[in-house]
């Protein structure tokens, strides 16, 4: 498994000669001058958001692959914790034998039972489809959460992970292939309707990765 620094710079470095790109070719893609890219990997100067993301689209991965600067201290990550559980419901758990995990506070799959039921449907504005009675228990599930929406993006983010890793444990992809996959995610990378991980090659044809039984 990679384990890279948290500094940008080192990060547009690592992803930049991966991708084979001298800093000059790099600086082309995104019309920046080979000293601005070299004065970003060494520290010197921080590219603003606009140029992280035209960094990360010509690498092909994702922004926040490069900007992970704010998990850099422990007690950082854990307010960052906290506040997930103050805005997606995910909260710790202990459970009898003693180990700890986090868990969603709200019942993440009787969601997705009601939702599947209009997924199916030709009509793609599914709110004019739920019943009243599917809609008032969608409220519930969700009454709690400070920002529904994205505590069930969070959810999906996170099966989509455990589906990538689970390819992995089982031996479809390898390490390498693992890792391309979280950083690349979720623009470069995803999960399929079927649950299989894909990666996005250059010319956007998808690798996919079986991962039934």
């Amino acid at each position: 498994m990679t384990t890279l620094n948290f500094e940008i710079g080192s990060r547009i470095r690592h992803f930049r000669e991966k991708a084979g790109l001298t800093q000059s070719q790099l600086g082309k893609l995104v019309r920046k001058s080979e000293s601005a890219i070299r004065n970003y990997e060494l520290e010197n100067r921080m590219p603003d958001w606009e140029t992280i993301t035209k960094i990360a689209n010509a690498l092909k991965v994702s922004y926040y692959a490069l900007d992970a600067s704010s998990i850099d201290r422990t007690f950082k990550v854990v307010h960052m914790l906290f506040e997930m559980e103050n805005l997606y419901g995910l909260a710790p758990y202990v459970d009898k034998n003693g180990d700890v995990y986090l868990k969603f506070g709200f019942d993440i799959r009787t969601y997705r039972e009601i939702m599947e039921k209009y997924e199916s449907l030709p009509d793609t504005d599914t709110e004019l489809k739920i019943s009243g009675e599917d809609q008032a228990e969608i409220d519930e599930i969700c009454g709690s959460l400070t920002s529904p929406d994205s505590a069930i993006d969070l959810d999906n983010a996170i099966y989509a992970w455990a589906m990538a890793r689970r390819a992995r444990e089982k031996g479809l992809v390898d390490e390498n292939t693992y890792d391309a996959w979280k950083y690349k995610y979720p623009v470069y990378a995803n999960i399929d309707e079927d649950g299989k991980p894909e990666i996005y090659e250059e010319n956007q044809a998808m690798i996919t990765f079986d991962t039934n039984e």
